[in-house]
């Protein structure tokens, strides 16, 4: 379930990026740490 959880986040994050591709590489950057961060909470 919690690997569900955080794929989701992952798929949400993405969409966000998406959506905001115009927002520049700061929104990119710390959206892609904090994605980094959850999986690696979750699978280490």
């Amino acid at each position: 379930m919690e690997y569900y959880n955080a794929t989701s986040t992952y798929e949400k994050m993405l969409n966000c990026l998406e959506e905001k591709q115009k927002g520049g590489s700061l929104i990119f950057l710390t959206t892609l740490l904090l994605c980094t961060q959850i999986l690696t909470i979750i699978f280490f």
